[in-house]
Formats: C-alpha cells, structure tokens, sequence
C-alpha cells in the first residue's frame, strides 16, 4: 500500500533467476537460500564432451531451490560423480553418453566399490542423478533400479590385494601426468633459453606456457569480458581453449590431486593448480 492508502503498483519486469548452466553447458553454478555460488566444472571429468554435457543438464536440473537448497547436496553428488567418471575413463570401451550406458557397464561400476557406507553413498548417489535422463536403454535402467543393500558390517582396512589395486591405479594415473607436465614444462625451459625462433609456432607455445607457468592462465585478451577466452593465436597452437589444452598442461586435475596421497610421486612432477 502508498502512503496514501492506494494499492501500490506490481513491478512490470519479471524475476528472473541467473542462469544455472554456463560456459557451453559444462559447468554448473548452485546457488544456496543466501545467494552463494558453488562453481563445479565437467570440463575437468575424465570422459567423452557429450557424456560431460548430459551429465552437467542432470546435475543443473537439481541445482534449483525446488530441489537443492544448500552446497551440502550438490557436494553430496559431486564427489561420487567425478569417482564413477574416473571409473569409466578406465574401461577398454569409453562410455560416450548416457544413451550408451549398459547394464553391464553399471554392474562393473557397483562390483568395484567397497562394501561400505562409502561405497553404499557413491552407488545410489549416482544412480539416482542417472535414473533422471529418459535416454537410458530399458536394460541400463533395470540394473540401475536393482535395490542396493546397505553396509550390516563394520568398516575395516582395505586388504593387500585390495590397497595393491588401487595404488597401481593412482600410480597409473600420475604417470600420465608426470608425462604431460613434464614434457610441456620442458619446452618453457627452452622457450626461455631461446631454442625456438621467435614468432614459430613452438616459439608461441612457449610463451603461451609461460604465461601459464607465471600466472595460472594462458594470455588473454583482458578487454573481454568472457572469463577465460584466450587469445587466437595461443589457441591455435596450445589445440583449443579447454582445460586439457590450457592449464592443465603444467598443472594436476583436481582428480589426480585427490589421489596425491596413493602413491610416491616425483619430486619434479610440478604444481597443483
């Protein structure tokens, strides 16, 4: 009501929440009841693009305040995302989207998490983010249905076999990483050295990986507005503007960051982003 006792008037332009999707449809941005943003990138899982993208609209469907109100749920799901994608970036046959999802394939996922509540979350966390996609074939969707038992026993330590598997896993996986930080962190060293002659396309990735190396991000161009949208001709010699291409050239993933402690990794390997 006015001052005046009329009927003060509605607002002409409609609410309108920020978008939930960004960057191409691979990362979602959760806002809590109190309007603070979790940022999570499917750029960064292990997988097919397309995979990434139906797996970000799954996960962007229940970041609305209908469904996950707080960063405890979107955590809640994240974590045992990036684990079951690290899973199928292990398989002979890549999964390349949801619609190629076998029963099979899920039973492989299920059989290798431990018998506990920890292995229990990550089953039906996933399941359930899964189960929203109709893409899935009536056989996937049947095994995914199948009732998941919970943990009767106690927790107890991995056995030698077991912890054997999964250092032999993480060693695997830092190797590769070794291999790539290594190999570009060579070629900083004889940019800087001035092996390259100036203006090649060796002698730009260099100064690209530099930059990288001093800053944490390729050179950009700072009058865009776009986060992230590096300059052409660093584009075109780094192979693209993702992650893979960029930063993660000198830099650890947050997936093998999180198996940092699984095994003895090089002094020299490099940094974590």
């Amino acid at each position: 009501m006015s001052r005046r006792g009329r009927t003060a008037s509605l607002p002409t332009t409609p609410v309108r929440r920020p978008p939930v999707l960004m960057d191409d449809g691979l990362v979602v941005e959760h806002r809590d009841r109190a309007g603070a943003v979790a940022v999570y990138d499917f750029r960064t899982l292990p997988v097919a693009d397309a995979l990434r993208r139906s797996l970000a609209r799954l996960f962007a469907a229940r970041c609305v305040p209908s469904r996950w109100t707080s960063h405890h749920s979107s955590r809640y799901f994240w974590l045992p995302l990036q684990a079951f994608t690290a899973h199928l970036a292990t398989l002979d046959a890549p999964v390349a989207d949801l619609d190629q999802l076998t029963a099979g394939v899920w039973k492989q996922w299920r059989l290798s998490r431990p018998n506990t509540r920890f292995g229990y979350r990550q089953i039906t966390t996933v399941r359930g983010l899964l189960l929203d996609d109709p893409r899935l074939s009536a056989a996937a969707r049947e095994a995914l249905a199948r009732r998941v038992l919970q943990p009767t026993t106690k927790e107890v330590s991995f056995q030698d076999a077991e912890f054997d598997a999964i250092v032999t896993t993480a060693r695997r996986m830092f190797r590769t990483a070794h291999l790539r930080i290594t190999d570009n962190a060579r070629h900083v060293a004889q940019w800087r050295s001035g092996a390259f002659t100036r203006g090649s396309e060796a002698w730009l990735r260099g100064e690209a990986l530099d930059c990288l190396a001093r800053t944490g991000e390729a050179p950009h161009d700072t009058r865009v507005r776009q986060r992230g949208r590096v300059l052409a001709r660093y584009a075109r010699v780094l192979g693209g503007e993702r992650p893979e291409h960029t930063w993660q050239r000198l830099f650890l993933t947050r997936m093998e960051r999180s198996h940092w402690g699984c095994c003895c990794w090089p002094s020299t390997a490099g940094t974590s982003r």
